[in-house]
């Protein structure tokens, strides 16, 4: 895995270049709907002790990718409202959270991707998946956040502070 990949991204994040490292120009697509939340109920142990209801309440992101010369998708830029409401199944207790934060995918030759986002991103931790220094938990991040997702093997993640586990929150009374 090249250690530079997280750097460029948050680089390209920043500046908004159509141009990615080692790479000739890329090609941008119009921007499009590009739903990415999902309703799903997790049972109890899978993120979080007790089950959890993560509700899309409102997904209106739109998506552009970028091509290389042979068509093939390099990056997708992702800006746009995604809101959450979170359940503690036991308890019916519940939050409304902001994950709309602006986002992109890098695709890689190998098959890898990197995943970034400036601002509220939303991540499920599953047991026995995430990598040492993210356990398991349903989580919102709201400073930077990269992940390296590699071809074969476990994922990596960085992020900034802060951080809210929404299990923690939801457990508590």
């Amino acid at each position: 895995m090249n250690a530079t990949k997280p750097m460029i991204a948050t680089v390209a994040i920043v500046l908004g270049t159509t141009t990615f490292a080692g790479e000739a120009s890329a090609d941008v697509g119009p921007w499009k709907p590009f739903p990415t939340g999902v309703t799903k109920t997790y049972d109890p142990k899978v993120v979080c002790p007790f089950g959890l209801h993560a509700e899309v309440i409102q997904d209106d992101e739109l998506g552009r990718e970028f091509t290389d010369e042979s068509g093939n998708v390099v990056a997708v830029e992702i800006v746009g409202s995604l809101v959450f409401r979170f359940t503690n199944m036991a308890t019916g207790k519940s939050v409304v959270r902001d994950a709309n934060g602006h986002g992109w995918t890098f695709n890689h030759p190998d098959k890898s991707q990197t995943l970034t986002c400036v601002g509220p991103f939303a991540a499920a931790s599953r047991e026995g998946q995430h990598p040492p220094n993210f356990p398991t938990g349903y989580y919102i991040l709201s400073g930077v956040t990269v992940i390296e997702i590699p071809a074969n093997g476990p994922y990596s993640i960085a992020y900034t502070a802060p951080i809210e586990n929404i299990c923690e929150t939801l457990a508590s009374p």
